[in-house]
Order: structure tokens, then C-alpha cells, then sequence
């Protein structure tokens, strides 16, 4: 494990020039360190998957995901997912994720394009050429992650105040690629310099001081350190802003370091572009500062296009049963069309694409239920990510249309594990510390029951993907069961782990059926407007359900009777002699 390095924030900003297209491209890379101090930190929390979801998000393809650990995928997948939720139009941006053992906490590495005037980060300029058909094998940008800082991967209930949130830090990472930072670099000595030889970029256009004098008035010196630069940069009493065209946000304030370098940060605590990065920080959401300027550079919606798709029952979200089929139209307006043709783009387990050829029925389609949902692949949030994609003729020229579907499936708990058991000596019971995979809801229910405890234990985990908690003072003597339960309105799953006496998993853990199984070993989750009685006798035998107390009378056995009343998610049980 690296030292812990006691900075308010290292950020640094450095260049490269790419052999192959020396000409044409150059790399900026920006280094985030979040610092150990004490301080108080910046927390906005997740969304949910109703809030990042866009039928016209941008494809994020990710390279090198498949080496990473399964808790440093649950992060990126947030941070993605966030991200596409931001972006509306049909463009591809490529991102290499490399995990290793570096000096700052966070490295991305941008490809810079030189376009007319201004250098563009090459996914912007991509976006704006409209260009399909890039070559993946060179992403956009590369964010490296060190393996040695200590990360939190959770991003709900489980959110350590001790830990730098990888989710966070990956966001922040992306903005990078997508534009935001200044060019400007920190040389030796105090000295300042321009990344490029020839040209500022986009972002140091929008950069003004206090007197309105703009960063761009500053000559780029062929890349070398410019007096005139170190003027403007640390002349006292000055503020620096970035203006939008609409809102101006004012930037991190002096003095500028290597540490902290000019016209990289906001001045905001609460933006995911804030300076002064703290160990404990989560930031889980794109705030309306960095997405306006993030427009500013160019990365706005598109101009109305010709044409577009829209679903009968399925929103601008994209959200759509995978257990049903659903119709979509074209809106043309008097266009007149010729040479339709619909294409349904299904991704599949093994990686490849599934092209689905849709009739036209009179410029709409219909796209058919998911016969077998293991043949896809599956995202985190429970869903299969499809495109539904129209072409066709207007006037002797190709148009096209692209929709975004996310086909929701039942939820799936894929394992549950008791990762390590504690004993309360000396008391005669024990904690079980557990973890649960989980996908198609943002929640995890727990319910604990124990051999000849009156009582059931119900919690809630808020947190989505990967979860940990905690079944504690478990009568060590006895036997018990640990219920984790995912919902959501399709359906739900259940994975009990048995404990044997002195927690001991049992091998009849796992998996089980949704619907009741009588005796000790059962759980019925239900609706909180259901209330009931349950009642079985000495043996843990099923005598009958009944909706009133009273009606219980009219059972003939005799002797002891086991009562659980379930009053929604409530659930307690009760012995009466009869």
C-alpha cells in the first residue's frame, strides 16, 4: 500500500506527442490524488436508474474491463451509466481502463485533435463530425487506476467517510476526456506554459480573468514558458471565470501550483469538478455547472433531425419489459419516405451482436419479447441495453434514426457469501458479516430468522450491485437463516444461507423459489398492504392462513399453535396454547 500522501490535491497536467500522428494529435494527462487530511467532505449522492437512463444516450465502449475485479466494474458501471445519461446523440466515445500501481490515485490520459483553430479532445470532435465507424483499438482517453490506493467501490448505504470513492474519481475522469481542463502547464521553476505548439484548446477558449482580458489573447510561445502567460496567470487580486454564453462559473482561486494548477477546477464544493479533493468525497451526480460547460464545448444535443423514433408505451427513458413486445413509430412530419428498414441490435453473452431484421408495418415496427435472457448480456442494472435502429430514403438521400432500449428483466441475486463470523464471547451468540451480488433492483432485503426466536429481523441495504452488512447476535446454539431478497415489479429472488449451530453454512444454501415453503425453513416476502396470519402447528406443519385472529378458532388441533402475523414487511411469530 502507498503511502499516504498528505496534499489538499495533486493534479498535473502533462504532454506527449503521439509518433503516428505527431502532426495532428497530442496527449494531455491529468493526475487526481485525493488528500488524507482531515477535513470535511463533498457528498451528493447516486442516482437512480430511472435518472440514468437516455434512449438517446451515446455508446461508452470500454476496453480492458474484462482483467478488472468485480468491484471495480461496479464502479465503472455507475460512473457510466451516469455519464450517458448526460450525453444525447448517436456517437461512439472509446475509453481504456488499466489498473495499476502509479503515483496519484487517478491518471487520464487524453487524445487531443487539432481542429481548425483549437485543439478538440478527439471524442468531442468525433461527436460534432458526426464520424461512425472509428477504429476502437485507439481510445479516447485512458483512465488508470492505482491498485495500491485503498478504494471505496460503493456508492449507496455502504459509502465509507475513510476511503476515496472510485466511483467519483472515474466520473471526474471521464469530464477530462470529454473536454474539461485547461492546456495550460506548470513547468519547473513556477514557469508556465501551453501544451500545444501551435494552438490553445477549446476549453482555454471559454477561460477570462476578472478584467475580461481571455486566456486565448496569450500567444501559445510554440509550447515554451511565456512571461506574458506567468502575468496573467499570477497577477494578484485577480479571479478567473469560465463563461458559457449563458452562466459564467468562476474557477478555482490562487495561488497555482504544480499541485494545483490554473484553470482546472470550479469553485464549487458541491461540483464533480471541484477542487481540493478529500479521502471520504462522493460526488455521485453531474452537477448543472459541468454540464453547461461541458455544452459550451460543444457537447450540447444535436439539431433537430429529420427524423426520429418514438415508442407507443416506452418513454424518452428507454425503459421497456423484456417480457412483452412493444410497438415504435417514426415521426417524419410531411417528409415522404421510401426504403424502410428496421433493425433491432441485441448484445449477446459472448460479446457478439445480435442484428435482428424487423418488417415495417406502415413505418413503425414491433420488437418481440426476450425469449431466452441468458443469451444477452445482462448490464448491472438488471437490464439487456438494446438499439433499435431505422434507415431510409428522403429525397435520394439516407437518413437515420437510433433508439435506445433497456429491456428490464426480473432482479437475480447471483451469490451470497458469509465472508467472515464473529464471536461475542462472552455471550453465546455470534455476527455473520455477509456480501450479496445482486442485479435488477437498487435494494437488498434482509430477513433473519432463528430457530425458536419469536421474532423475524428485517433491514434494508440501499445499495446497488454488491452489497455488505451485518446479521448480528445470531443464538450461536441454533440453527438460522439469513433471506436476502431483490424486487422490482417484474418479479423477485430469494437466496437464503443457512447457518448450522455456531454459523456454519449449510449446503442447502442458495437459491430459492419466490413462493412459500412451510416449516422453519421458509419466508414469504410480501406487499405492506398484505396482512395475514400464518399458522402451524408443533411441528412446523401448515394448519392454515387466515385474514382475522378470531377465524383461528376454527382449527380442531389441539396443544401448542405457531402464529406468525405478517403485517406487510413486519413480520412476528408467537406461541399459543389452544
Amino acid at each position: 500500500m502507498l503511502k499516504k500522501i498528505f496534499l489538499s490535491l495533486a493534479f498535473i497536467i502533462s504532454i506527449n506527442a503521439l509518433p503516428v500522428f505527431a502532426q495532428d494529435y497530442i496527449e494531455l494527462t491529468f493526475s487526481d490524488t485525493f488528500s488524507d487530511n482531515n477535513y470535511s467532505y463533498s457528498g451528493i449522492p447516486a442516482l437512480s436508474k430511472e435518472k440514468r437512463v437516455n434512449s438517446h444516450a451515446p455508446s461508452i465502449i470500454i476496453s480492458g474491463e474484462s482483467d478488472l475485479e468485480e468491484q471495480v466494474s461496479k464502479s465503472l458501471d455507475y460512473a457510466m451509466s451516469v455519464w450517458k445519461s448526460c450525453i444525447i446523440g448517436d456517437t461512439e466515445i472509446f475509453i481504456e481502463i488499466r489498473f495499476e500501481d502509479i503515483e496519484e490515485d487517478i491518471k487520464t490520459t487524453v487524445r487531443y485533435q487539432r481542429k481548425d483553430d483549437l485543439m478538440f479532445p478527439v471524442a468531442l470532435y468525433a461527436y460534432l463530425e458526426n464520424m461512425t465507424g472509428r477504429d476502437q483499438n485507439t481510445p479516447d482517453g485512458i483512465i488508470t487506476i492505482n491498485s495500491n490506493t485503498d478504494w471505496d467501490y460503493n456508492i449507496g448505504d455502504n459509502i465509507s467517510s475513510d476511503k476515496k470513492n472510485l466511483s467519483f474519481g472515474i466520473m471526474r475522469a471521464v469530464a477530462r476526456i470529454l473536454g474539461f481542463g485547461s492546456s495550460i502547464q506548470v513547468e519547473s521553476q513556477g514557469n508556465y506554459s501551453f501544451a500545444d505548439k501551435r494552438l490553445h484548446s477549446v476549453f482555454d477558449s471559454m477561460v477570462s480573468d476578472s478584467s475580461n482580458k481571455k486566456l486565448t489573447s496569450i500567444g501559445v510561445n510554440r509550447g515554451k514558458p511565456s512571461q506574458e502567460l506567468k502575468e496573467y496567470v499570477e497577477s494578484p487580486g485577480k479571479t478567473f471565470w469560465l463563461n458559457t454564453g449563458k452562466v459564467i462559473y468562476q474557477l478555482a482561486e490562487p495561488p497555482y501550483t504544480k499541485d494545483n494548477p490554473p484553470f482546472v477546477f470550479i469553485k464549487d464544493m458541491n461540483s464533480l469538478m471541484k477542487g481540493d479533493l478529500s479521502t471520504g468525497d462522493y460526488i455521485l451526480n453531474v452537477d448543472e455547472a459541468t454540464r453547461a460547460i461541458l455544452r459550451d464545448l460543444g457537447w450540447d444535443a444535436p439539431a433537430t433531425a429529420l427524423i426520429s423514433i418514438a415508442g407507443d408505451d416506452v418513454d424518452d427513458t428507454g425503459l421497456a419489459s423484456a417480457y412483452s413486445s412493444h410497438k415504435f413509430r417514426i415521426n417524419k412530419g410531411n417528409l415522404s419516405i421510401s426504403d424502410p428498414k428496421w433493425v433491432l441490435e441485441l448484445p449477446l453473452a459472448d460479446g457478439k451482436t445480435q442484428s435482428m431484421q424487423l418488417p415495417d408495418n406502415n413505418l413503425s415496427c414491433t420488437t418481440p419479447s426476450i425469449k431466452n435472457e441468458k443469451d444477452y448480456k445482462i448490464n448491472s442494472d438488471g437490464d439487456i441495453e438494446a438499439q433499435l435502429k431505422f434507415t431510409c430514403t428522403i429525397d435520394g438521400v439516407e437518413a437515420k434514426a437510433s433508439f435506445k432500449i433497456y429491456f428490464e428483466l426480473k432482479p437475480l441475486i447471483e451469490y451470497a457469501v458469509i465472508e467472515r463470523i464473529e464471536d461475542n464471547a462472552p455471550y453465546d451468540s455470534y455476527n455473520a458479516y455477509y456480501k450479496v451480488k445482486y442485479r435488477g433492483a437498487e435494494k437488498i432485503q434482509i430477513y433473519v430468522e432463528e430457530e425458536y426466536a419469536p421474532k423475524v429481523k428485517y433491514s434494508v441495504i440501499n445499495e446497488p450491485y454488491i452489497a455488505h452488512g451485518m446479521a448480528d447476535h445470531i443464538t450461536a446454539p441454533f440453527f438460522a437463516l439469513i433471506n436476502f431478497v431483490a424486487e422490482n415489479e417484474y418479479g423477485k429472488s430469494i437466496y437464503t444461507i443457512e447457518l448450522e449451530p455456531y454459523g456454519a453454512v449449510s449446503d442447502n444454501s442458495g437459491l430459492r423459489d419466490d413462493s412459500l415453503v412451510t416449516g422453519f425453513h421458509s419466508i414469504n416476502i410480501d406487499r405492506s398492504d398484505d396482512c395475514r396470519f400464518e399458522v402451524y402447528d408443533a411441528w412446523g406443519r401448515k394448519l392454515g392462513v387466515f385474514t382475522d385472529m378470531s377465524e383461528i378458532k376454527s382449527i380442531p388441533q389441539k396443544g401448542i399453535l405457531i402464529i406468525r402475523h405478517i403485517n406487510g414487511q413486519s413480520v412476528k411469530t408467537q406461541y399459543c396454547p389452544k
